[in-house]
C-alpha cells in the first residue's frame, strides 16, 4: 500500500559450500536472486477539460465571432500537514473561448495532477483587452482545490471552486 507494489513471488539463491581439507568451509554464490520493488507516488488527476473551474459570460447583441483568452498561474499550497509551497503547474497555461451569440461557456487548462493531500491555489485571468465596445473583466479570479488522503494513502479530490468571468 501507500504507493508502494512488494514483490512477493519466490526467488532461488544458489550457494555452493566446499570444505577444504582442514574442515574449513567456504560459500560461493553462484546464482542470486533479484526481488524488485517498485514505488509510485500516489496521485490525484483533475482533468479540467472535463470538470471545468472557469466560466465565461457574454452579454450584448449584434455582434460576430469573439475570442476571449485566460491564463491560469499556480499560487500556493497548504499541504494537510501544515507545511506550504507552490501549487503544481496544470498542463495547459493558457485557454480560449469563441462565443458568437451571448451565453455561457466553460474552459479548462488540462490536467492538475497532486500528489500530496492539501489546499491548492490558482489565479485565473482574462487576458483580452477591453475594446471595441467590449468591456472584458481583467481582474484575478481565486481557484481553490482541495485534496484529501485517506489511510491507504490514496488522494482524491473533494473540492473545486469555480470562477465566473463576465464580458
Amino acid at each position: 500500500g501507500f504507493g508502494w507494489t512488494c514483490d512477493n513471488g519466490t526467488k532461488t539463491a544458489t550457494v555452493e559450500v566446499s570444505a577444504s581439507a582442514d574442515g574449513t568451509l567456504s560459500a560461493k554464490v553462484t546464482s542470486s536472486a533479484t526481488i524488485a520493488n517498485t514505488y509510485v507516488t500516489p496521485s490525484a488527476v483533475l482533468d479540467s477539460d472535463a470538470s471545468p473551474f472557469l466560466q465565461s459570460d457574454v452579454t450584448g447583441t449584434g455582434f460576430g465571432t469573439k475570442k476571449f483568452d485566460f491564463e491560469i498561474e499556480s499560487g500556493t499550497v497548504t499541504y494537510s500537514d501544515g507545511t506550504t509551497g507552490t501549487s503544481p503547474a496544470p498542463e495547459e497555461s493558457t485557454a480560449s473561448l469563441f462565443f458568437d451569440a451571448a451565453g455561457s461557456k466553460t474552459a479548462g487548462f488540462g490536467d492538475l495532477t497532486f500528489t500530496r493531500a492539501g489546499t491548492y491555489t490558482y489565479t485565473v485571468s482574462e487576458t483580452t483587452a477591453s475594446a471595441n465596445g467590449w468591456t472584458c473583466d481583467t481582474s484575478d479570479k481565486r481557484v481553490t482545490i482541495t485534496v484529501q488522503g485517506d489511510s491507504t494513502g490514496s488522494l482524491s479530490i473533494t473540492g473545486v471552486s469555480m470562477v465566473t468571468i463576465a464580458n
